[in-house]
């Protein structure tokens, strides 16, 4: 009839009608379309090859897929399954695999070709890469890369740290050769070619379309794995593989692959990259704020730093685990600084962005996520309309700091700190608490910093009340004491620090050491009715 079909030998469909309680009746079914091979097809073909491939009745009036909101599942998979299950032409490996559904393979030889663009929109990647690549790919006679059944769609994550600061992600589409030998080929400015060889790879499979959200969340589950685990990888190298030939109706198989070693192995592919995972949400520090820290004194493995007072905008996340409350917090801040505020203002994002939290125990942990703000914009700032967005005057305070290496997971951060402690106990320098908060301090551009508060004006202004001025000088870090320290007179940040709601008991109090009560009634002007079991005073 001259019907479209994506290859003679592809997959059929057996469907079962139950007509119980008749025998069952049957229907045999072959796939013509859908939204994702439609848009395939029209981005890498046009819109006529696109039309030529949905049956003949319906490209008359054309074809309009639905618009819905998307079914919001887990799409992590606990196992990879057989490699011949979804692949029939690819790079073979060697592999072996720990439990939960991690994989490492090795593979001995792969030659790809990859288009480079910068974006924030991942869904823009396939449609600005698929046409170059596949007129690329027709040239040189790939007419496997060129199908739709056997082609896979690899996408390489990284980092633009070439001067574009409105685009903080820089992605490459790359298509793999059905021929691993084919090293020479025609050079084209648009076009890279890569060999990798014994390249070893970490890999976690999921399903999905490969949305933003679907890699978002695939890409954090398999850090976090190999964080619990504590095997090394390269979180510098996010390569996002999918297999069209799953794209009929079920089981969707794509994978998220990372360099295993504790090196980036930048020579496999000639690019500057940096600790980013796909989230095109995620705060990317422009520049660090001026003068807002210096070096008092350096010590044996850490240095004193005093930092100067400032307004910083916050919000606080209670999670299962660091990651999920981080990438939560950044999503609330990323959108004020956008614009969800009083002013509808654009706030330029400074480095460093802090994350305060403790050594998770229990279930759950609390972080609380704060970027600076501009001094410009101290007399009058932008309000947050999100009032789980606050902001604070944060005085001037003396913090113990050491470089951090390693991910920001809850194992790594929490065993940096806890170095950081142990260095402040044996070297008797004073802290609030063995278990006290600790701060990361996040510059982007691969930097980061493990941070212990000391002492600050307030709480130094407390202890000369209470223990007297030559006790309280005991509070302060030794390299402090013999020195005249004093507080820096600046000018005090007056802005209106009242908030819309006072937010969950738990975000203030241990629950332990603070008296039950019951909230009864809550008003917009921010003010609750409370009723207290027993108030001790």
């Amino acid at each position: 009839a001259g019907e479209p079909v994506l290859a003679e030998d592809d997959y059929y469909f057996v469907i079962e009608h139950d007509r119980s309680p008749s025998p069952a009746s049957y229907e045999t079914a072959i796939f013509a379309s859908n939204e994702k091979t439609y848009n395939f097809f029209r981005e890498t073909e046009g819109e006529d090859q696109a039309a030529a491939m949905i049956p003949i009745c319906l490209r008359d009036s054309g074809i309009a897929w639905s618009e819905k909101e998307p079914v919001n599942i887990d799409v992590v998979r606990r196992d990879c399954g057989q490699y011949s299950d979804y692949c029939t032409d690819c790079s073979k490996f060697r592999k072996w695999s720990p439990e939960g559904g991690l994989q490492r393979r090795t593979y001995e030889k792969v030659a790809s070709m990859a288009v480079q663009v910068a974006t924030c929109d991942f869904a823009e990647v396939e449609k600005l890469t698929q046409p170059l690549l596949q007129s690329y790919a027709k040239a040189l006679g790939e007419t496997s890369t060129r199908k739709f059944d056997t082609s896979q769609q690899v996408t390489f994550i990284s980092r633009n740290s070439r001067g574009n600061s409105s685009c903080p992600h820089l992605f490459e589409q790359i298509y793999t050769f059905s021929s691993a030998d084919r090293r020479e080929l025609p050079g084209d400015a648009e076009v890279k070619h890569y060999i990798f060889n014994n390249y070893t790879a970490n890999v976690k499979c999921f399903g999905g379309y490969l949305t933003k959200n679907e890699i978002t969340h695939a890409t954090q589950n398999h850090m976090d794995d190999l964080a619990a685990r504590q095997m090394l990888t390269c979180r510098n190298s996010i390569f996002v593989r999918g297999y069209h030939g799953q794209s009929r109706l079920f089981d969707r198989h794509n994978e998220v692959l990372t360099y295993a070693g504790d090196m980036c192995k930048q020579q496999e592919f000639q690019q500057e990259v940096s600790l980013q995972f796909p989230n095109v949400e995620s705060l990317q520090p422009e520049k660090e704020i001026e003068g807002w820290q210096e070096r008092v004194c350096q010590m044996s493995g850490f240095e004193v730093r005093r930092m100067r007072e400032g307004l910083w905008a916050s919000t606080t996340v209670h999670d299962v685990t660091l990651a999920s409350a981080m990438s939560t917090a950044q999503k609330k801040l990323f959108k004020y600084l956008n614009g969800a505020n009083d002013k509808g203002l654009k706030i330029t994002p400074l480095a460093p962005i802090m994350t305060q939290t403790y050594v998770k125990v229990g279930e759950r942990r609390e972080i609380t996520m704060a970027v600076p703000l501009e001094e410009k914009l101290w007399t009058s700032p932008p309000f947050p309309t999100d009032t789980k967005v606050v902001l604070d005057d944060v005085p001037e305070t003396v913090m113990y700091v050491r470089p951090m290496t390693g991910e920001q997971s809850d194992v790594n951060t929490d065993k940096e700190a806890e170095k950081l402690f142990e260095l402040l106990v044996k070297a008797r320098q004073p802290i609030q608490a063995r278990d006290d908060y600790y701060f990361v301090m996040d510059y982007g551009w691969n930097k980061n910093e493990i941070a212990i508060f000391a002492i600050n004006e307030e709480t130094d202004k407390f202890y000369r009340a209470t223990e007297g001025y030559f006790k309280s000088r005991s509070r302060l870090p030794s390299c402090l004491r013999g020195a005249s320290f004093v507080w820096s007179k600046s000018e005090p940040i007056n802005v209106d620090m009242m908030r819309k709601g006072c937010g969950e008991p738990r975000d203030a109090c241990q629950l332990s050491l603070c008296p039950n009560m019951t909230i009864e009634n809550k008003y917009e002007s921010g003010v609750e009715d409370r009723v207290y079991e027993v108030l001790p005073v």
